[in-house]
């Protein structure tokens, strides 16, 4: 069997089973495309493989995220007769300690927000008051920045003081309280959206300025 046709097998097979499967998918198209999806699956050698997984960039976790979907793939290879042998290397490298979170202080905060202003210029193609928006929701909710971006008018509840975050992570979709100053801020962007677009405002928010 060749490399490609295993991997739309397994893909589809994930698929079949509920899982959406996207960035693994692209992880392993990615592999596919970096060894030459046209060779049998039993030729794949654990150099080709490290290549992939190293090649010439830094170690991260990333690696580690990538040797699992390659595990899992050839350990379907191998439950279904595809291959004999996996080609993965046997020794993991020894990789960085995780990133310790940062958390800003109130008084960080205030100068990040103070430099709103200044950042925004005729050839940045965003308004100060959005990028302020974006801060505090970043910072009051403890949103994921990819979370924040995707936000739309309609996500955002500010009678409620709550907002929509629609399939996030694991895609799942969950609210979040908003406190009383946060909500008091969105609702002075809410009314500089609106003076800028209208009343009805529609699209993203707070980044579509």
């Amino acid at each position: 069997m060749k490399l490609s046709e295993l991997v739309a097998q397994y893909v589809s097979h994930k698929r079949a089973l509920g899982m959406r499967f996207d960035s693994e998918a692209a992880t392993l198209a990615s592999f596919c495309h970096r060894v030459d999806g046209n060779i049998d699956v039993e030729s794949v050698t654990v150099e080709q493989v490290q290549d992939f997984l190293t090649g010439n960039r830094p170690l991260t976790n990333h690696w580690r995220k990538r040797r699992s979907v390659l595990d899992c793939l050839f350990r379907f290879a191998l439950s279904r007769g595809y291959a004999t042998a996996s080609p993965l290397p046997r020794y993991s490298p020894k990789l960085p300690p995780p990133l310790t979170p940062y958390i800003y202080s109130q008084e960080e905060l205030k100068r990040l927000l103070d430099t709103a202003s200044m950042v925004c210029s005729p050839h940045v193609p965003l308004d100060a008051y959005v990028l302020r928006a974006l801060i505090l929701i970043l910072y009051g909710a403890c949103l994921r920045h990819g979370e924040a971006l995707r936000l739309t008018m309609q996500d955002v509840n500010l009678d409620e003081a709550v907002l929509h975050v629609r399939e996030s992570k694991f895609f799942k979709s969950r609210l979040v309280p908003l406190g009383a100053d946060l909500n008091g801020a969105m609702e002075r962007y809410a009314r500089q959206r609106n003076q800028k677009f209208g009343q009805e405002p529609d699209g993203q928010c707070p980044t579509d300025s």
